[in-house]
C-alpha cells in the first residue's frame, strides 16, 4: 500500500510529473492490459476487415454512443461513488478508533494509581492489542507476534477465539469490573471506562460491515456486461471516420473505463495489502505508540 503520510507525498507538480512518465507502471494499467490489448485487437480486425476485404454496411450513427456513454458514465459514477465511499468510511471509523484509543489510556492512567500498575498495564496493552487484532482480522489474517503480552498466557488465550478483537474487549470490560467489584474504581470511572469499549465495539462493527458487505455481484456483472457490448458497438460507429485512427481512441477510451471499475475494486476493501488501501500497519503503530507515551511506557520502533 501506498503511505498516506503528507511529509512523504511528492508536490502538486511532482505528482503531474510522475503520472506522465510512470503511467506504463501503474497498477491500474497493469491489472487491464490484458483486456484493453484483446479490445485493441478486436479493433485491429474491425479496421483490418474494412479496409483489405469489404466495406462494412453496418453502421451506428454516433448519437447512439453519446447516450450509451452518457448511461455507462452514470453507471461508473454510481460504482465509484459508492467504492470510494466505502474506503473514507474506513478511513474514518480507524482513525476514531486510534483517537477512541488514546482516551481510554489517559482515563486508563487518570483513574489508577500506581499500586494497580498491573491492571493498568492490561487494559492500555490490550487497547493497542485491539487495534492490531482488528486489523488482522480485517485481511483474515492475525499475526499474534504483532500483539503485546499484557498479561502471562493472556496470548495463548486469545488463539482459542474466532473473532479475536472481540475477546479482547469482552476481557478488558471484564478487568473493568473487577476493579470496580474490588473498589478500585467508582461507578462513575467504571462507566467513563466501558463507554469507550462499547464505542471500541461499535466502529469495530462498522470496519466488518465494511469488509463483508461488498458492492452486489449482479450489478458488478452487469455492468461489466453493459461495457463489453459498448465495446463491441464502438467500430461500427466510428470505423468510417477516422480509420486506423479508430484502433488507439477507442483503447484509450476502453481503458479509461476499464480502469475505473479496476481502481473501485481495489478501494471498496480499503483493510487489505492492495497498493491505495489504507495504511493500516502505519496508523496502528502510530495508535500503539501514542498509548504507551501516555501511559510512560517506551516506545516501540519498527
Amino acid at each position: 500500500m501506498t503511505s498516506q503520510n503528507p511529509h512523504t507525498e511528492p508536490g502538486y507538480l511532482q505528482t503531474w510529473i510522475r503520472a506522465a512518465f510512470d503511467f506504463h507502471r501503474t497498477k491500474t494499467l497493469r491489472k487491464v492490459s490484458g483486456v484493453v490489448i484483446l479490445a485493441g485487437m478486436y479493433f485491429y480486425t474491425i479496421e483490418w476487415l474494412e479496409e483489405n476485404y469489404y466495406t462494412i454496411e453496418f453502421y451506428i450513427n454516433s448519437y447512439i454512443f453519446y447516450f450509451l456513454g452518457y448511461v455507462l458514465v452514470m453507471f461508473f459514477y454510481f460504482r465509484i461513488g459508492t467504492a470510494y465511499y466505502r474506503w473514507w468510511d474506513g478511513r474514518k471509523f480507524v482513525s476514531y478508533l486510534s483517537s477512541n484509543a488514546k482516551v481510554y489510556a489517559m482515563k486508563v492512567s487518570s483513574f489508577l494509581d500506581d499500586d494497580h500498575e498491573a491492571d493498568k498495564k492490561f487494559l492500555n496493552l490490550m487497547i493497542i492489542n485491539h487495534g492490531y487484532a482488528l486489523k488482522g482480522h480485517l485481511r483474515m489474517e492475525i499475526n499474534f507476534k504483532e500483539l503485546e503480552e499484557a498479561e502471562e498466557s493472556v496470548i495463548v488465550k486469545l488463539k482459542k477465539y474466532q473473532n479475536v478483537p472481540s475477546a479482547i474487549l469482552e476481557l478488558s470490560q471484564n478487568r473493568i469490573t473487577e476493579l470496580y467489584k474490588k473498589s478500585f474504581i467508582t461507578s462513575i470511572q467504571m462507566l467513563e471506562l466501558n463507554k469507550h469499549i462499547d464505542k471500541a465495539v461499535e466502529l469495530q462493527g462498522f470496519c466488518e460491515k465494511i469488509k463483508l458487505t461488498a458492492a452486489p455481484f449482479s450489478y458488478r456483472m452487469h455492468l461489466k456486461a453493459f461495457l463489453y457490448i459498448f465495446t463491441f458497438l464502438l467500430p461500427f460507429g466510428f470505423v468510417h471516420k477516422y480509420e486506423w485512427w479508430i484502433v488507439p481512441i477507442l483503447m484509450g477510451v476502453f481503458y479509461f473505463y476499464a480502469g475505473i471499475e479496476v481502481i473501485s475494486e481495489e478501494i471498496e476493501d480499503p483493510f487489505g495489502l492492495d497498493e491505495h488501501d489504507l495504511p493500516m500497519d502505519e496508523i496502528m503503530y502510530s495508535m500503539k505508540n501514542n498509548v504507551k507515551a501516555i501511559a510512560g511506557y517506551p516506545e516501540t520502533h519498527h
